[in-house]
């Protein structure tokens, strides 16, 4: 399905409700708490940009103390003055800055990019996890139901076959539910909160499935 025809300009967590009966509108998008493109884009640069920084700046670390140790030459420490270390801190941060803020400022302006930045982030996520999702195969059920109970909805794929592709009508992602006691002076009253980073999917069906399977990549 193409889902990207339906998805908003925001890149923010999403729920995602697919009704394979609504021939009108099949996909619908909600965004329960929808923070601003440019910090969805800046966090994901940053990460990727200060993560890659730290590992060159470990690989110098380590050449350089393995040449130390190598070496028969003497270093003679210098100390700094205050004013040298704000500055320093100051070039480093506006180094770490800089290039994720300008990069998140040209997406943010593009439409075009802007809606490929959770195809971004799905990749991003895919080289950082060695290319290793998680996978589920389901060829029995039991029941008319197959849940997901916990994910970071960075991604989801699915692929169904038989009577899992006939028989499949809904497919939901939301928040998962929590529930919690709310303290009062007489009683506990329970209380169901949210929490937007942790979601799971179901997907329904209209009978058991008995033959075909049903495949989910997701994270």
């Amino acid at each position: 399905m193409a889902y990207k025809n339906y998805q908003e300009l925001n890149p923010s967590n999403a729920r995602i409700f697919i009704d394979y009966t609504n021939k009108k509108k099949p996909v619908r998008f909600e965004y329960p708490k929808k923070k601003s493109a440019f910090r969805i884009c800046f966090s994901t640069f940053f990460f990727v940009y200060f993560f890659l920084n730290i590992m060159t700046i470990i690989a110098i670390v380590i050449i350089t103390q393995l040449y130390d140790i190598l070496s028969t030459e003497t270093f003679v420490s210098v100390s700094s003055s205050s004013i040298d270390i704000i500055l320093s801190v100051l070039i480093i941060g506006g180094y770490f800055i800089f290039l994720p803020m300008v990069l998140s400022l040209i997406i943010i302006t593009n439409p075009t990019l802007l809606q490929r930045m959770p195809e971004i982030n799905k990749k991003i996520s895919s080289i950082f996890s060695l290319g290793v999702s998680y996978y589920k195969k389901i060829d029995k059920l039991n029941k008319k139901t197959f849940e997901i109970p916990m994910f970071a909805n960075v991604f989801l794929d699915y692929k169904a076959t038989e009577d899992f592709s006939e028989y499949l009508q809904k497919v939901t992602i939301k928040e998962l539910d929590f529930k919690v006691e709310k303290r009062g002076f007489f009683r506990r009253k329970p209380k169901i909160i949210n929490i937007d980073d942790v979601w799971h999917a179901i997907f329904y069906f209209s009978k058991v499935p008995k033959k075909g399977q049903l495949e989910v990549w997701f994270d």
